[in-house]
């Protein structure tokens, strides 16, 4: 459970993929359908008591999307899904004074649950968002695992609060072509420049119908304990954002970025290979972020926005832009747009 291990390498706990299968089996899937490729038996996987490698990971939600024939199964798992599925997560949780520390306790110790979501709580006013960011580049099932995340964080806000004051979630890929509002009582807001659960945050401060502080000091106290075990070790796609993000307007190249991470170009391609990325996909991503707060949050020309991300010209923002999110930057602008 460390925030650096590679794609390769048996990191990430089974508890949701075991909670997937239970579920699956339960829908009555077979368990040697489920687990083709795997080198695990089904009383392993069912209980949880392996660790898998990302790619794994990957093939094994891939396999239940195909064995399903449901590319929103995300939507259906994140329904399923219930605060228990958490653990001495879920019971910490449950035993808080106000929705606010419920949610904190849930963002300072999910890392124990696995490594592959980071959570954030952010509040500003009476808005509030739990922010989801991917620890590795998630590609063929991101749809799956954020909207089953988005779709659970809203079931638990609305489990702890008593009542429905989620307002929607957002993602930052393109709307699917087979998605189906109806499919989702949650709404969705696509291209968008974070994953994220968006609510009213005046009830953050209301209390809590199950308080056991009792409860709920002992079960925080287990999860230091055990969160104490973790490595604290910055991950490498962590500290390579901070490198590319010194000088927003100056984008390093690989070798620049290499040599403020004290390494060398050809370690820091290795490295990024493992995690299942490229240093240009990183810089794509950061790219992304930034053209969608500019295009969303302020009036500067297309021409301006494209010289500050670093593009020698506008067509060539222009192009990476609509492989990005689909639409034109104009397009984008007018339908997001802030300011």
């Amino acid at each position: 459970m460390r925030d650096t291990f590679g794609a390769t390498e048996p990191a990430v706990p089974t508890y949701f993929p075991s909670a997937l299968f239970r579920w699956l089996l339960s829908e009555g899937y077979q368990a040697d359908t489920l687990l083709v490729g795997l080198p695990f038996t089904k009383q392993e996987f069912e209980r949880g008591e392996v660790n898998v490698t990302f790619n794994q990971h990957k093939a094994f939600i891939t396999r239940c999307i195909s064995v399903t024939q449901n590319p929103r199964l995300g939507l259906a798992f994140g329904q399923h899904l219930q605060l228990t599925d958490l653990g001495l997560l879920g019971y910490a949780a449950s035993s808080c004074a106000t929705l606010h520390e419920a949610l904190q306790v849930i963002v300072d110790y999910f890392k124990l649950r696995g490594p592959l979501l980071k959570l954030t709580l952010n509040v500003n006013g009476d808005k509030a968002v739990l922010e989801v960011f991917e620890v590795l580049n998630y590609d063929t099932i991101r749809a799956f695992m954020c909207e089953a995340a988005l779709v659970a964080i809203r079931n638990i806000i609305r489990l702890l609060a008593g009542d429905n004051i989620v307002q929607y979630a957002t993602v930052t890929y393109a709307k699917p072509d087979d998605w189906d509002a109806q499919s989702s009582s949650l709404i969705f807001k696509f291209n968008q420049a974070q994953h994220g659960v968006y609510f009213d945050g005046t009830h953050l401060n209301a209390p809590l119908g199950s308080v056991d502080i009792k409860t709920q000091l002992m079960i925080k106290q287990l999860c230091e304990n055990m969160l104490a075990k973790v490595s604290q070790q910055e991950g490498m796609i962590t500290r390579l954002s901070h490198v590319i993000l010194h000088q927003p307007d100056q984008f390093p190249n690989l070798k620049e970025a290499a040599k403020a991470l004290a390494t060398s170009p050809r370690t820091l391609r290795r490295e990024l290979q493992n995690l299942g990325t490229t240093y240009q996909k990183e810089l794509d991503v950061i790219r992304r972020r930034i053209a969608m707060e500019y295009l969303s949050n302020t009036t500067l020309p297309i021409e301006t926005i494209s010289q500050r991300l670093g593009y020698i010209n506008a067509p060539s923002f222009a192009r990476a832009f609509k492989r990005w999110t689909t639409l034109s930057a104009s397009q984008y602008r007018n339908r997001y747009k802030s300011v």
